[in-house]
């Protein structure tokens, strides 16, 4: 039986522009838990998503947190709506945001090799009101996804 994935991560980002923060995650499960505090910098809020496709994420800046990053070249930027994992998320002048008790199901769809194991990451694009850079702290719980 697979078990329950937790995990936290730091990433720094710049403020008043789309940020794709890659995010170790299993290839396919259901997102319980997603947590994200910052930690620096004035507290005027930001907004972000969570995508199961590295090119749906919109991006000026790429923060890797992923060991694995960079073994996909980067592709067109596709719908995102379609590859959003969860709603999108409005903070504003707070810096903590806390979706416990959610059930987000996703399935990693980022293009491979077939010779390949599936890619075990999920994707959040950020952009925090204001200016400079910011560091953020992510916490996110997963459950293993059903066997088919």
């Amino acid at each position: 039986m697979a078990q329950i994935y937790e995990n936290g991560e730091e990433f720094n980002v710049v403020s008043n522009q789309d940020n794709c923060v890659v995010l170790n995650a299993p290839p396919r499960g259901t997102i319980t838990k997603f947590v994200i505090k910052q930690v620096t910098g004035a507290e005027e809020g930001y907004v972000f998503n969570v995508y199961n496709r590295k090119d749906a994420c919109p991006s000026e800046a790429e923060i890797s947190t992923s060991t694995e990053f960079g073994d996909q070249a980067p592709g067109p930027l596709l719908d995102s709506e379609l590859h959003q994992i969860m709603p999108e998320v409005t903070v504003s002048t707070v810096a903590l945001d806390e979706q416990h008790g959610v059930r987000f199901d996703y399935a990693n769809e980022d293009a491979q090799d077939v010779r390949k194991r599936r890619n075990s990451r999920i994707y959040l694009g950020i952009n925090p009101v204001g200016t400079g850079a910011k560091d953020f702290q992510v916490m996110y719980t997963i459950e293993p996804a059903p066997q088919i």
